[in-house]
């Protein structure tokens, strides 16, 4: 019988290594979640319309989705420390183009604005994706996820209640506060950058340029060994974007009849901190994606059950329980993909890549149906529909994934970057 779980150590090399990136991490998605909860409401006091929003917030996706198609051609050798650095670099961008719009409040603006989020929430998505896949073993593939989604976690509990606060002396010193923390993150990059190897100092120049046609070639030839965590991913992401959308505004429409409503976002991310507290420590080496499929079925039924609550304590329970099932999927999810990654060897970009790209492609398309969902209807029922989707996609993923994922070899042989 295939051991599933084992102990994972604590105050190794490795163990060091896994908390310096998330140190890291954590601080650059403190602003990330600063920003996602500040920048939904927003859009609304500016335009007031839901849709708009959607879209709005769906162009970084967009964005973010070409850059997913590109930067494995135009850095096939990104290390980890060039990654962050672009990171925090258009995180900058962001937060000024940000307070560009604070003069001139028009939809060319805020787009501009979206895109630097999409490129630089890639270059976030491509540092952990890299380090897990070539700084850690495959065995303790779930445990470093666990640390840097607890770190992410943890951001995203205290981003929203930093800027609630903020909020209160007006949107300025929501995003001078921002900035200050990302010129902070970039001293300490500095300072403390992670550590590379010769080989990954290297910066290879392009032989040509990217070709999009070409990298979807590429994916459609992984796509049929990751599609099970290709479908996790998505169905996460659709769940996630519609917190982070829909969820903020229902958050503030609920606020007069039920005073706790503010605890909705904190109580969707807060048990995702629980969860991988607990894989930190044990390690899951093999079923991932089985687990992932059943935890995430959970989750979405949590969020149907969610949709039909009358406001009170009933929302915040259930918001828990999504919460807590999805991040346990998603831990999964991503653990199999750096699996993957690191099994394909030199062309591992090209599997980060298509896993970066499912979560933008989520994000994409879930702030335009949840938007649309809560102009037609209501933002508690758009949870309802999004969730039933979720359960019935988790369903086929749990029957149809076979016992191991095996690589198309003789395909990706040919292939030539």
């Amino acid at each position: 019988m295939l051991q599933v779980f084992k102990t994972a150590p604590l105050l190794t090399p490795l163990a060091k290594r896994i908390f310096h990136i998330t140190v890291f991490i954590t601080l650059v998605v403190l602003g990330e979640a600063s920003l996602a909860y500040f920048v939904p409401n927003h859009i609304m006091n500016t335009f007031n319309n839901s849709a708009l929003m959607g879209l709005i917030i769906a162009t970084s996706s967009m964005v973010g989705l070409i850059a997913d198609l590109t930067i494995p051609q135009l850095l096939p050798k990104l290390s980890v420390k060039r990654a962050l650095s672009f990171t925090v670099f258009f995180q900058i961008m962001f937060a000024a183009s940000l307070a560009v719009t604070m003069f001139i409040p028009s939809i060319p603006v805020f787009i501009l604005a979206m895109g630097f989020w999409g490129i630089y929430f890639e270059f976030l998505s491509f540092t952990g994706k890299i380090f897990v896949a070539t700084k850690v073993p495959r065995s303790h593939h779930s445990v470093a996820w666990a640390n840097i989604l607890f770190g992410r976690s943890l951001s995203y509990i205290t981003g929203p209640i930093i800027i609630s606060i903020l909020l209160l002396g007006g949107e300025w010193p929501v995003l001078r506060a921002i900035l200050g923390l990302v010129f902070g993150i970039q001293v300490l990059l500095l300072f403390l950058p992670p550590k590379t190897t010769p080989t990954e100092e290297i910066i290879e120049q392009p032989k040509e340029p990217p070709q999009i046609k070409k990298e979807l070639g590429y994916w459609k030839t992984l796509l049929k060994t990751a599609w099970p965590a290709v479908s996790l991913v998505f169905l996460f992401g659709l769940l996630d974007a519609s917190f982070w959308t829909i969820g903020a505004v229902l958050s503030e429409k609920l606020y007069a009849t039920f005073e706790l409503a503010y605890l909705i976002i904190p109580a969707y991310i807060f048990p995702a901190m629980l969860s991988n507290l607990a894989l930190m420590k044990l390690a899951i080496t093999s079923y991932k994606e089985k687990l992932g499929a059943l935890f995430l079925i959970l989750g979405a039924s949590s969020a149907v059950i969610f949709g039909l609550q009358e406001p009170g304590p009933t929302l915040l329970l259930f918001s828990f329980g999504i919460g807590f099932f999805n991040s346990l999927a998603f831990n999964l999810a991503e653990a199999t993909f750096s699996d993957l990654a690191e099994r394909i060897g030199v062309h591992k970009q090209h599997m980060i890549g298509l896993s970066s790209s499912i979560y933008s492609l989520a994000f994409v398309i879930g702030p335009i149906l949840a938007g649309a969902l809560a102009f037609k209807f209501h933002e508690q029922l758009a949870f309802s529909i999004i969730g039933g989707i979720g359960m019935g996609i988790s369903l086929l993923v749990l029957l149809l994934t076979p016992k191991r994922l095996l690589l198309p070899q003789k395909e990706i042989q040919k292939w030539k970057d």
